[in-house]
């Protein structure tokens, strides 16, 4: 009997799974929180430079005698709406020449006062991110998503090694560890490195949920289920939200993100280990365990002859395989192509919210029901359009909506940044339609023989657009001018709409027998109008 046949007798997604399921999605939204952190904990508040010999100088006018001083010393610029404010990283040197003349130039400062009227605190205020370091703020983020990289390289082999119980219960207690260590950095360097395993363990914490699910779950609700993971992540940011809403300080916020992660390791004696690794490593008894357990639970009467079960390989090929021919190679192009651009667009525009006219608290929100919406329209979208039209046109409604931002900043009246912020929310749904697409969509192009390893090489370029969107991010505070606010939606439209089209040359999946073989894939492209037309009456998603 195959895995899958096995499932089906005990119930594709019975009243066991349904359990399961709910404990082991609930890790999702908090892992949200801690990769999403930097929107909050390295947020940039207003600024200027410190008044010389002023100890208890404030970003705050306190008096009349205060304002004037500050006039003296602070340039005073404009944005491209005509709006005055004060320089954030320059200062009058006033100074007497020989003569006896004031003269006054511009220099860069050392220290600054911060508006404290949104944050208390940030890490950015602590350790003065601002200016010549805005960088090291990129560099803090980045790091997350280059760990996560490095994590996916080594904990992928220790989970098939191990069990996913055991790596599953060991990422949470690091996970819950460096997200407490991260409250007491002495300084950037060591912010950044504990970033670095934060990401190690989250990224890694969030693939495994995704395949411990999948694992007990039968094929027929396995992509529904696969898509809900979406929605939790959504939850924990709605909740991370309110969090930061009413937490002000950074260190207070990081510290309420990470106890949860302190609850999640009673998971060592909630969940299973998982029924096809064991079945996989020859662990009969254990597996026949979990088995009896889920007939019981799901009210399944099974045969009384034993189960001779077998794990079929989801393939034995290399990543090499999907370059063996101009058609494959073509095609393993453009996928690698839309996950970078998908990953670079998603993680850009989250972490941009602050970048934004108006509240970060409300444009966060609002960019969350975007996403949330989105992975919900994205259910039944990919069945009625197919996988290739919805995902074709959610980067290009996305790619659009951002080179749009062009015309609003060039017009530059007292409406262009609440038309900025609008572009900028329908560039956060389409792009997060798109990512809810793009896994499955890939996932069925790939050929069974070299899916793992296509999928893996997938998530690896998702993790380099990971990487890139911080400094596309950072451009906003290294502009001046009205470019300031829309150069990064710039940037990330133009891939987008690029990747759009280029998925156009890619075969429609939908409601075809999925390719086993390279041979079967190189194919795919001729046989996929007779294949739908062939399955249109089957009940194939």
């Amino acid at each position: 009997m195959r895995y899958d046949d096995l499932l089906s007798l005990l119930g594709d997604f019975g009243r066991y799974q349904k359990i399961l399921y709910c404990i082991l999605v609930i890790p999702t939204g908090i892992i949200s929180m801690q990769i999403m952190s930097p929107i909050f904990i390295l947020a940039v508040p207003d600024h200027r430079c410190a008044l010389p010999d002023l100890s208890n100088d404030t970003y705050a006018i306190q008096n009349e005698e205060h304002e004037q001083l500050v006039n003296k010393y602070i340039p005073m610029t404009t944005d491209y709406t005509g709006a005055a404010s004060y320089s954030s990283c320059t200062i009058y040197d006033r100074s007497v020449n020989s003569t006896g003349m004031n003269i006054s130039k511009e220099v860069p400062c050392s220290k600054w006062v911060y508006d404290m009227s949104v944050f208390q605190d940030t890490v950015v205020t602590e350790i003065n991110l601002v200016c010549e370091k805005t960088i090291y703020r990129a560099h803090a983020t980045t790091s997350l998503n280059v760990g996560s990289l490095l994590g996916f390289i080594i904990m992928g082999s220790v989970s098939d090694r191990f069990g996913r119980k055991k790596t599953y219960v060991l990422l949470i207690v690091l996970t819950a560890v460096f997200s407490f260590l991260l409250v007491w950095t002495p300084s950037i360097y060591v912010f950044v490195a504990i970033r670095f395993f934060v990401g190690f363990t989250v990224g890694v914490s969030y693939n495994t949920t995704f395949v411990y699910v999948m694992e007990f779950i039968g094929p027929s609700k396995r992509i529904l289920c696969g898509m809900f993971v979406n929605h939790v992540w959504t939850f924990g940011l709605f909740i991370y939200t309110g969090l930061a809403y009413g937490i002000r300080t950074w260190k207070n916020l990081q510290i309420a993100s990470a106890v949860p992660s302190c609850f999640l390791i009673v998971y060592w004696w909630l969940i299973p280990e998982s029924l096809r690794w064991l079945v996989s490593m020859g662990m009969r008894s254990e597996a026949d365990q979990i088995i009896q357990k889920m007939a019981k639970v799901n009210k399944v009467t099974l045969p009384i002859e034993p189960l001779n079960l077998q794990i079929t390989s989801s393939g034995t090929g290399t990543v090499v395989g999907l370059f063996s021919s101009k058609v494959l190679l073509i095609r393993t192009v453009i996928i690698f192509i839309n996950w970078l651009t998908v990953s670079m667009m998603y993680y850009g525009l989250s972490l941009n919210v602050g970048n934004l006219g108006g509240d970060i608290y409300v444009n966060f929100a609002y960019s969350t029901i975007m996403e949330f919406v989105a992975y919900t329209i994205s259910i039944p979208a990919i069945s009625l359009l197919g996988r290739k039209k919805f995902h074709c046109l959610s980067m290009s409604v996305g790619g659009l909506a951002l080179l749009a931002t062009i015309f609003p900043s060039v017009i530059a009246d007292k409406r262009s940044s609440l038309v900025i912020t609008i572009l900028a929310m329908i560039g956060k749904f389409a792009s997060a339609a798109a990512f809810g697409t793009i896994y499955l969509y890939s996932s069925e192009l790939f050929p069974t023989v070299v899916r793992s390893a296509g999928m893996g090489a997938s998530a690896f370029c998702a993790g380099v657009g990971g990487i890139i969107a911080p400094y596309i991010v950072e451009l906003a505070n290294l502009t001046e001018g009205r470019a300031r606010d829309v150069l990064p939606l710039i940037v990330f439209g133009i891939p987008s709409l690029l990747a759009g089209g280029l998925s156009l040359l890619l075969p429609e999946t939908s409601k075809i027998h999925l390719p086993d073989s390279i041979s079967d894939a190189k194919q795919l492209n001729r046989h996929t109008d007779t294949e739908f037309k062939r399955n249109e009456n089957n009940n194939v998603i």
